[in-house]
């Protein structure tokens, strides 16, 4: 659900019931048109990822002023990389950027909100990260949420 097709980038994804992203997308593009006509939101199954000109911390303060029912939960994105050739290129994308930003160090874990298996996405992360030498413990967690089009990740945060 786009108002206009040029937001600039994601910023928040919203984790939501599944089945019922349409009518929370709705409640979203509601309660933050007036602050920024060119929104996108766009859903996966339990998923709804929010495009803005609006920063992440913005966005994610607003909906705390509007409470929508359904919404789980609301992540900032610290990354994403769009699916336009092979999921291993987008997977490698992301990988060495954490690699790089938390020093080869991390924990991983991965959701899939399209046809791909969860299976087979662990086995690809499982070579890339032997490949580009990241090791998968002991660092702080990421959250890798991948759907049709796109690669998103955010590192879990502590509930303040």
């Amino acid at each position: 659900m786009c108002i206009k097709e040029n937001a600039v980038s994601p910023q928040v994804l919203i984790i939501v019931n599944p089945g019922k992203e349409a009518r929370i997308a709705r409640d979203v593009l509601d309660a933050l048109y007036t602050y920024d006509e060119r929104l996108c939101v766009k859903s996966a199954k339990g998923l709804l990822a929010v495009f803005s000109r609006l920063e992440a911390d913005e966005v994610i303060n607003l909906l705390k002023k509007y409470p929508i029912r359904g919404v789980l939960s609301v992540n900032r994105i610290d990354g994403y990389a769009p699916i336009s050739g092979s999921i291993e290129d987008a997977l490698t994308s992301i990988l060495e950027e954490l690699a790089e930003k938390m020093g080869g160090r991390i924990n991983i874990e991965i959701r899939s909100r399209g046809y791909f298996k969860t299976e087979k996405l662990r086995s690809i992360i499982e070579n890339i990260a032997n490949r580009i030498g990241l090791k998968k413990r002991g660092g702080q967690t990421v959250r890798i949420e991948l759907t049709d089009k796109f690669v998103y990740y955010y590192f879990r945060r502590r509930a303040h």
